[in-house]
């Protein structure tokens, strides 16, 4: 189990902590920035205090907070659940999204964060970046094998020599 203090997609009680939306970082160049492929997203782990709520809403929204998609009716079935367990002798709920089911259809690229509610709590993930890993989508040109040939590409061992030799 991960724990809330460890988890690696952040979730939030408010959808104006994300981020990207905090005012200290908006001169800040320097992003951290959790990608996903268009058919399978990210998974995650939310804790929050036992009660018999279940999930009334696990949505997907864009940056520029739209609904775009239901995920508790586009999920395969058996992709989230959630589980009591006990820590110090008190009861807790995992709600857990395992993303290991592909979904039938593919999401468009772009930004988007998770909305998940029980009718209780509201958690807002962090953003996502859902980007096509065939080309589709990117905007840069992605670069094979036969796209390097004749392009000098110098060793580690070279890279080492030459930055010992600088200092």
């Amino acid at each position: 189990m991960i724990d809330a203090y460890a988890k690696i997609l952040p979730f939030y009680d408010d959808v104006d902590k994300q981020y990207h939306r905090r005012e200290y970082r908006l001169g800040d160049k320097t992003t951290v920035k959790w990608i996903a492929p268009r058919d399978l997203l990210l998974p995650f782990q939310i804790l929050r205090t036992n009660r018999v709520a279940t999930l009334t809403e696990f949505s997907l929204y864009d940056a520029n907070d739209v609904l775009q998609y239901n995920l508790l009716t586009f999920t395969p079935s058996g992709s989230w659940s959630i589980k009591t367990v006990f820590r110090s002798g008190t009861a807790f709920d995992v709600i857990t999204y395992f993303a290991s089911k592909r979904f039938v259809v593919d999401v468009d690229c772009g930004q988007y964060y998770y909305k998940v509610s029980d009718g209780v709590q509201t958690w807002y993930s962090e953003l996502i970046t859902v980007e096509a890993f065939d080309g589709e989508c990117d905007s840069r040109k992605l670069i094979t094998d036969n796209d390097i040939t004749g392009i000098d590409r110098p060793n580690p061992i070279e890279i080492l020599t030459l930055l010992n030799k600088a200092r």
